[in-house]
């Protein structure tokens, strides 16, 4: 049994990219039994993103939640806030907390083929 967080009621309405959501929908399709339960969380675990920059592409490993922003500038480099909130289903509280962690955080990146940065 996990704690609960504050923002897990808000995992029902995050928006990700079509082959996210798949991976998803396949984790919450497994058969519930009496002794476990699955449900997939939003803001706990991670992820491993590969990320193409202009000259390089790079390794991320990051939220799940995270992800649902950063994906979000695969088609549009700039966007803002509030087309943010619309795009991935997020409270203004999450999205504010998670765009904080995406900009003040340390990550552990990965160049790909090349070691740690």
């Amino acid at each position: 049994q996990l704690p609960e967080s504050c923002f897990e009621e808000h995992d029902e309405s995050i928006q990700f990219p079509p082959s996210m959501q798949r991976i998803i929908d396949s984790f919450n399709s497994i058969p519930k039994d009496s002794e476990r339960s699955y449900h997939w969380s939003f803001v706990r675990g991670f992820i491993t993103a590969e990320i193409a920059l202009s000259s390089r592409t790079i390794e991320v490993q990051m939220l799940p939640v995270q992800f649902a922003v950063i994906s979000q500038f695969q088609a549009d480099e700039r966007i803002s806030a509030g087309q943010l909130l619309e795009r991935t289903g997020m409270s203004e509280k999450l999205l504010l907390q998670t765009l904080d962690s995406l900009t003040n955080s340390v990550f552990n990146v990965v160049s790909a083929g090349r070691g740690m940065m």
